[in-house]
């Protein structure tokens, strides 16, 4: 997860996502098309990005935000900490997987975000064709993590930004995860 920029407003501008993403938000084409070349828009989605997302712990894109240690799974552990609980299981993830998440796009970002535990379930999600552990790590990464999670998050994004793109984003990561879950069995909270 990070600030837009010109290359990624380019990439949302392919006619696949951003078909996809009018979908989702009407309006959000016209928007990316606004940004193209112009400086006063991109400084727009940056500060949007700022606000939403390192400034505020009402649209915080931190797991430890939204699990507030209601579940068993992902609650805080013995030292009271869901943050270095979360960290502890992404480390998990990581070695049941066999994979780096140091070396790929989420290397930057603290072991509690959103993106990391989405990113592992992509991976996972690739790799239990093959591999049985890896389908049961995709069951307990979406049952006991990002379902208590997530529809929180999308929803104060959505009460909180009239920005297109960012509005668009969140619900696809609703969408994709909530179309994903019927295979999982996992059933979009209320």
């Amino acid at each position: 997860m990070q600030e837009l920029d010109a290359a990624s407003i380019e990439a949302l501008r392919h006619v696949d996502v951003v078909r996809l993403l009018e979908e989702l938000e009407p309006g959000v084409s016209g928007y990316l098309d606004r940004c193209v070349g112009d400086p006063a828009m991109i400084e727009e989605l940056a500060t949007e990005f700022c606000r939403l997302f390192l400034m505020s712990k009402a649209t915080s894109p931190m797991l430890s935000v939204w699990l507030g240690g209601t579940r068993a799974g992902a609650g805080a552990g013995a030292d009271g900490d869901i943050g270095a609980t979360l960290s502890r299981r992404v480390d998990g993830w990581e070695a049941e997987l066999g994979i780096e998440l140091a070396d790929g796009p989420w290397g930057n970002l603290p072991r509690d975000h959103i993106a990391v535990a989405v990113g592992v379930l992509a991976i996972a999600l690739v790799r239990s064709a093959e591999d049985p552990r890896a389908g049961s790590l995709c069951v307990e990464i979406h049952r006991d993590v990002l379902a208590p999670a997530v529809p929180g998050f999308v929803d104060a994004v959505l009460a909180q930004s009239t920005n297109p793109v960012y509005r668009a984003g969140v619900k696809l990561l609703s969408t994709l995860l909530w179309n994903e879950s019927e295979t999982l069995e996992q059933p979009r909270p209320a």
